[in-house]
């Protein structure tokens, strides 16, 4: 932390989109876990085009191209998923794996049904995704509780209170 490692990152990233000729940079950001924060963004020419508590949507545009947005239906995609205990998530590394497990064997530990979504595409992650961290979501009747792995002690409480 405070050697650059992040802002010479973000260079490549955006010099890497460059020399494929792209129209810009987006970054999802949030100042929760699994996320870097928007100020390392903003500190490195990145603005904030849109927001949906907790995320914030970054944009370092190259051409005049319309900002992006965030879609506007989430809770219309949460409530698609219906009643009980739902995990959604993509193949996109074992960590994410883990955390669905996590959530199975804790909701079977409390017998409460759960089930397991699996997004296998890009497209099915942006039409989709319950949150814009589309990746990782967990959902009890249709209702967002984290875009993050809990561990079982802490999701034992949030099911707990509701």
């Amino acid at each position: 932390k405070g050697k650059g490692y992040a802002s010479r990152l973000i260079e490549a990233c955006l010099e890497d989109a460059r020399v494929q000729g792209k129209k810009g940079v987006v970054m999802l950001a949030s100042d929760r876990v699994w996320l870097a924060g928007k100020a390392v963004f903003q500190q490195n020419g990145f603005k904030q085009v849109d927001e949906y508590a907790p995320f914030q949507l970054l944009v370092q545009r190259f051409d005049g191209s319309p900002d992006p947005t965030f879609p506007n239906d989430w809770d219309e995609r949460q409530a698609r998923f219906g009643s009980g205990l739902t995990v959604v998530r993509t193949p996109q590394c074992p960590y994410i794996e883990d955390g669905a497990k996590t959530v199975i064997d804790t909701a079977a530990e409390l017998g409460l049904p759960a089930r397991e979504v699996e997004l296998r595409s890009a497209a099915e992650v942006q039409t989709r995704a319950p949150s814009p961290f589309g990746v990782f979501s967990i959902l009890r009747d249709g209702q967002l509780l984290s875009y993050y792995y809990l561990l079982p002690k802490e999701l034992k409480r949030i099911l707990s209170n509701q």
